[in-house]
């Protein structure tokens, strides 16, 4: 998303445009939220918490269960970017979030390479060979 513009034409042979620019992981860092209190919630289903609350579409998200649950959780008045990334700190390394090429918001737990295909497939095998040189 465009944010701001400045077109420049100071020189007389040419012109250039200055632009920023932000994802919707940005945007998400500009709404605030605040939720109910949760208890025994798995980190999975803290982020959809998060993204009901900012009205992210239910098929726009590829959210792993989590392998983390929290005692007691809820958040107050920070922004929803905030929010997320604390749930993936707490689900630990090697976590993540991102928005795919589909616009999907996409969390991995901390236990997704050893689920998905991706990971636990062979895709290539290297073998000891001689060359001639």
């Amino acid at each position: 998303f465009i944010d701001d513009f400045v077109v420049n034409q100071d020189h007389p042979t040419y012109s250039s445009v200055g632009i920023t620019s932000f994802d919707q992981l940005g945007r998400m860092g500009a709404v605030h939220i605040a939720t109910a209190l949760y208890e025994s919630i798995r980190t999975g289903e803290a982020i959809n918490v998060v993204l009901d609350e900012i009205g992210w579409p239910a098929d726009k998200r590829i959210v792993d269960y989590g392998a983390t649950v929290i005692n007691w959780w809820w958040e107050e008045d920070v922004s929803a970017l905030s929010a997320v990334t604390k749930l993936v700190y707490s689900e630990g390394i090697p976590a993540f979030i991102f928005i795919d090429e589909f616009g999907n918001f996409v969390f991995r737990d901390r236990h997704h390479r050893y689920i998905l295909d991706d990971s636990v497939n062979r895709t290539a095998q290297f073998t000891e060979c001689e060359l001639d040189i």
